[in-house]
């Protein structure tokens, strides 16, 4: 073991002024005893020789000092004060005791402690590396055990180690070894495509770098992992590096999910708008039926209106490729061949029908060739009901089997029950110009009408006092018609609406009629959602003329439409906000903090271990954990932080006006309520919970990005989990 010279002189400051003291108090003393020789009398040779011999030793000292054994210093020490006297010997006159005999005991007292120094020394360098190798075996076990896929790799490559979880998602078992130790990993097949090299470009800086790529296995299996690349640098040299790869396949999964669920929202939301807009039936038919085929790209989908009198269903519109298949088939709701199909099954069974596969479903043999021809491979149906009554059935088809999975019909079924809505409120809407008809032909037919209308009418002057209510209005408000009479109708308007009526009637155009969504009190207090449509009533003589107002009531749609959107935002199995949502509200957040300059915290949070609790104590023991995940998530932070569940088993928390000191507080809760839980799961034998956490701020008044702060709360997550695989840790750190 070398010394270099810029650490010979490196020893414990007590140790070196104790040995100097020692040589020059016995220097001291000895010539304070002793006469000193004339100059005719000295030896210059000898002289020489054991000075040097003195100067080695004291050099020495430097080294031994450093070794911290205690009797080799001490055994030195007596060794260089032997040589003190015998070089001293040289320049004086002192007894044959002195001369000899007190060197000899010295000198052989020093060299046998120095002899029991080195025997200490060498027990302990012998405990030292038993404990290194019974740490390097610990350390092997662990990256073993960890489900983290790790390669140790010296500076050109070349393999040095591989964990078992490395060898699982290089597709190998744990009798085979087609890569072996000192193998270039670069050289792998399946690897080539990944550059890691260029992952240690930037090997200089000793930083963690990452990707995320798809990957085959060496059999051929297709996957998604995240490799991040650590760096080994000592000087600027690079010395090799650790690859960890995390298998992510079902977090991709989980991603591409939520992107085609969110297809499926953006769909729906485009019909819903289409339905509030359009007031013409067929062409609101057609636009659906277009958006299907255009934003969520179905093949082909077309609306079915139902013949009651010969049970079949005729085509009303349609959109994509058609190509002369309405005009090919036959499809009833009878009993027959033809209404054993999806259609005729909706409409029958008042639900919606699914072909997964049209060239195996026997209930679409006679339907089979034309489907084929035109490149339809499954098939839904979806009747349109409203209120009991059926408007006709939507048929959608798609160019993949198994295209209509158990959420995608859930939110087709949302869309049909809103087209329900907006048939009826065309109806509806019919109906009201109806009455507008017979308002000016007769008042007597005009109260026949309105009497028994299903929805709410009055009739008021242009201050807003009601003239006259129908029973439905008065039901929807909850009060008697003479309670009616009389009152301004703003009084019945939230506050924030009734610009909109006042606008209704003060408009330039307010002979046509106008329409708008208003929120209702009724006498108990309860606010209900209607559609409100404003018509200016006259029969010549203005101050005869009336304003007539018609109200829908909408509640359920709206309700729906939130549940909708709550749906499209919120994870179904924790409660958590989605990522969908993450992408939408996080423009907020950062706006916000750069708008009042306040630091703003990402805390990103992934459970171990969590694919070995889903296989060893099944997936809804794992459904557990994430739910128990979340419900601590919340316990931890504010009600104006944000938490999201980010993948399959990771979470992210978004803490406005939150600085570093603060997130650490958030962080230290998070594992307060983890272990207290893990209390109560270890006594029902539950498996326990153990979090990764990684946390950043991002300060909005910096150079920074937020995404790069985001990034590095995820680094730093994924190096707590690369800590925990290497060495047991505390809590929080």
């Amino acid at each position: 073991m070398g010394v270099s010279p810029k650490k010979l002189f490196e020893v414990p400051v007590n140790d070196l002024l104790g040995f100097i003291f020692a040589l020059v108090s016995t220097a001291a003393i000895w010539l304070f005893l002793f006469k000193l020789h004339t100059f005719q009398k000295l030896d210059i040779q000898d002289i020489l020789i054991e000075g040097v011999t003195l100067l080695i030793l004291i050099c020495g000292f430097a080294y031994i000092a450093r070794l911290h054994i205690r009797y080799l210093k001490r055994g030195w020490l007596l060794i260089a004060l032997a040589q003190l006297v015998n070089f001293l010997d040289e320049f004086t006159s002192e007894p044959e005791f002195f001369n000899t005999t007190l060197e000899g005991i010295v000198l052989v007292t020093g060299l046998a402690l120095v002899v029991k120094g080195f025997s200490v020394a060498y027990r302990s360098l012998q405990e030292e590396n038993g404990l290194l190798k019974n740490l390097r075996q610990e350390l092997m076990l662990t990256f073993d055990a960890s489900p983290v896929g790790l390669i140790k790799i010296d500076d050109k490559f070349r393999i040095e180690y591989m964990n078992l979880a490395m060898k699982k998602i290089l597709g190998l078992k744990e009798d085979e070894e087609p890569v072996t130790v000192r193998r270039d990993i670069r050289e792998i097949p399946s690897v080539k495509e990944l550059g890691l090299d260029a992952l240690f470009d930037r090997k200089g800086e000793c930083k963690t770098l990452s990707i995320e790529t798809p990957f085959w296995s060496l059999y051929g299996r297709e996957c998604y992992i995240s490799v991040a690349a650590n760096p080994l640098v000592e000087k600027g040299r690079f010395l090799g590096g650790i690859i960890a790869v995390t298998d992510i396949t079902e977090r991709i999964k989980d991603e591409q999910r939520i992107l085609y669920l969110e297809g499926i929202r953006r769909c729906i939301l485009e019909v819903l708008q289409t339905i509030v807009v359009e007031k013409d039936r067929n062409k609101l038919l057609e636009k659906v039926c277009e958006t299907l085929t255009k934003s969520r790209g179905y093949i082909f989908a077309w609306f079915g209106t139902i013949e009651e009198d010969n049970r079949r269903v005729m085509p009303a519109a349609w959109s994509g490729e058609e190509n002369g298949y309405l005009k090919a088939v036959t499809i009833t709701w009878d009993e027959t061949q033809t209404g054993q199909g999806p259609t005729g099954r909706a409409i029958k069974t008042r639900k919606p029908a699914v072909v997964r596969n049209i060239a195996e479903d026997p209930s679409y043999e006679p339907w089979r060739s034309e489907a084929k021809k035109r490149g339809y491979a499954s098939a839904a149906a979806v009747p349109i009901i409203y209120e009991n009554r059926s408007f006709g059935v939507l048929n959608i088809y798609s160019g993949h089997p198994d295209a209509f999975h158990e959420e995608e019909i859930e939110l087709l079924k949302m869309l049909a029950t809103s087209l329900a809505y907006g048939l009826y409120s065309l109806d509806t809407e019919e109906k009201r110009r109806e009455i507008a008809r017979a308002l000016k032909r007769s008042e007597k037919h005009y109260r026949t009408l309105v009497q028994t209308l299903g929805e709410g009418v009055i009739l008021t002057d242009f201050d807003l006092n009601i003239k006259y209510a129908n029973p439905a209005f008065c039901s929807l408000i909850d009060c008697k018609e003479e309670n009616l009479v009389g009152k301004n109708l703003l009084k019945f308007i939230i506050v924030s609406d009734q610009p909109k009526v006042k606008s209704q009637v003060r408009g330039e155009e307010r002979e046509k009629a106008s329409c708008c969504e208003l929120q209702v009190k009724t006498s108990s207090g309860e606010l209900k959602s209607v559609r409100a449509t404003c018509t200016l009533m006259t029969d010549g003589e203005q101050e005869e003329s009336k304003i007539l107002y018609i109200f829908v009531d909408i509640t359920e749609l709206k309700q729906l439409e939130e549940k909708l959107r709550k749906r499209a935002i919120i994870d179904g199995l924790t409660g958590l906000y989605n990522r969908t949502y993450f992408n939408e509200r996080i423009k907020e957040e950062v706006e916000r903090a750069r708008r009042y300059n306040h630091p703003l915290s990402f805390v990103m949070v992934d459970v171990d271990k969590f694919k070995e609790i889903n296989d060893c104590y099944s997936h809804i023991e794992g459904d557990e954990v994430l739910k128990e995940v979340a419900r601590q998530l919340l316990a931890s932070i504010r009600k104006s932080d944000i938490a999201f569940r980010y993948g399959g088993d990771e979470f992210l928390l978004v803490l406005p006006e939150t600085d570093e000191k603060g997130v650490q507080m958030v962080v230290q809760r998070i594992y307060q309520e983890i272990e207290a839980v893990n209390g109560v799961r270890e006594k029902a034998q539950r498996p326990g919970i153990s979090l990764s956490i990684g946390w950043a701020t991002w300060e909005a008044q910096g150079n920074s990005k937020w995404q790069d702060t985001l990034k590095e709360s995820d680094m730093k997550m994924y190096q707590d989990k690369m800590r925990k695989c290497s060495a047991p840790r505390s809590p929080v750190e």
